[in-house]
């Protein structure tokens, strides 16, 4: 990571390249390009600018020590959310289970088991135990446990972020001032469609008032719920999706643990392949004879029916030690026409728990997941219609 940095910053901080780049920038009117190639001469003269490359020889110096700096920053950060969620775990009995769904139950009994506990289930900070503990779990305690330790994750401690956190925000602001910007904000929104700190916080004005509203009517929803049963207490945020769960059983006779039994990983994920195939004639084939970057990973294939191969798909769907939680998606070689066309190799990333492929099957999503997969796929399918 340090080093791709260090590369790049000198790759941008080049005077002949930065010299180059400026005079390209300044005839693009007169070159005859399309808009489109009017288009990427303004933002690689941007992304230059952006880089430092127009500041003196001392700033320069200054801003590759920040960009360093921030990269070191980045990778601890995680490495300390890493830790802290691979160093914790709620050790439940059989009498702790109930409302649990039978996936996460077999889940945790298995997650126990390998670490020499046969018998007990443990429960960790992956997104679909969290998920389902909260939405399903009968325990309160254990409700609030979970989530304190959840939100909680490096406050303090060996892995405490908050230090971080300060120096990170203090050498953006340094960068942006160095880069002529008011702050990081002004920095940051530049080529966004907002454009400036002042227009995206109107959007979330527009939105907050709305949204405040929409909330007190659920909770006042969820409140009596909370009052029609035994026990006396006010809702905190470890019980809004358990009752939230509630309300879309009986309103809407939405079982969120009975869902999970049809949405198997394999078929969510073939549904998604035959929805671009719909949309714009994609087909998806397995490359057994890739290798991925570990054994829970595919390669796929993907083609259009009538332009041919378009690259290569990984898909990466399944929570192990020592990987990062959530779900993102990016690029391990981008698309490229110059001197020949170069495909997009590009990743799906996703932390669901259940059984390696090919025994996709036997891996259950629940709702909100398989709306995630749908989504990240969404992200990747622009690689792939863009080099249509």
């Amino acid at each position: 990571m340090f080093l791709l940095s260090a590369h790049s910053i000198a790759i941008n901080h080049d005077a002949a390249l930065t010299a180059r780049i400026a005079a390209v920038h300044a005839s693009r009117h007169d070159a005859g390009l399309a808009p489109a190639g009017v288009r990427l001469v303004e933002a690689s003269y941007a992304g230059a600018r952006r880089s430092g490359a127009a500041l003196s020889p001392e700033q320069k110096e200054r801003f590759a020590e920040i960009d360093s700096r921030l990269s070191a920053l980045f990778v601890q950060f995680g490495h300390n959310v890493l830790a802290t969620t691979a160093g914790w775990v709620l050790d439940l009995g059989a009498g702790d289970l109930a409302g649990l769904p039978s996936s996460q139950c077999d889940a945790a009994a298995a997650r126990a088991a390998a670490a020499g506990a046969s018998g007990r289930f443990h429960v960790t900070f992956d997104r679909i135990d969290y998920e389902s503990l909260l939405s399903f779990s009968r325990r309160r305690d254990l409700r609030e446990k979970l989530w304190r330790a959840f939100t909680e994750r490096c406050d303090g401690g060996a892995h405490d972020n908050w230090p971080m956190i300060a120096e990170i925000l203090a050498l953006r602001r340094e960068r942006a001032v160095l880069l002529g910007y008011a702050d990081h904000a002004h920095y940051a929104l530049e080529d966004s469609m907002a454009h400036a700190p002042a227009a995206a916080l109107d959007l979330l004005q527009q939105l907050w008032e709305p949204g405040k509203r929409r909330a007190a009517e659920e909770a006042a929803e969820l409140q009596a719920l909370i009052d029609a049963e035994p026990g006396d207490f006010t809702l905190a945020p470890w019980d809004w999706r358990f009752y939230a769960e509630q309300v879309r059983r009986s309103r809407y006779a939405l079982d969120g643990a009975a869902v999970v039994h049809y949405l198997r990983l394999d078929a969510v994920q073939q549904t998604a392949f035959d929805t671009a195939g719909r949309l714009y004639g994609l087909t998806f084939t397995h490359r057994a004879d890739i290798a991925g970057y570990h054994l829970d990973v595919w390669a796929w294939e993907v083609r259009d029916e009538a332009a041919g191969p378009l690259g290569l798909l990984f898909t990466d769907y399944l929570a192990r030690p020592k990987k990062h939680g959530g779900a993102w998606v990016g690029s391990l070689r981008v698309q490229k026409a110059m001197d020949g066309a170069v495909l997009p190799v590009v990743y799906l990333v996703a932390n669901f728990a259940g059984a390696p492929p090919p025994d996709t099957g036997a891996t259950r999503l629940s709702i909100d997941e398989a709306r995630t997969l749908f989504h990240e796929f969404g992200h990747r399918l622009l690689a792939a219609v863009s080099a249509i």
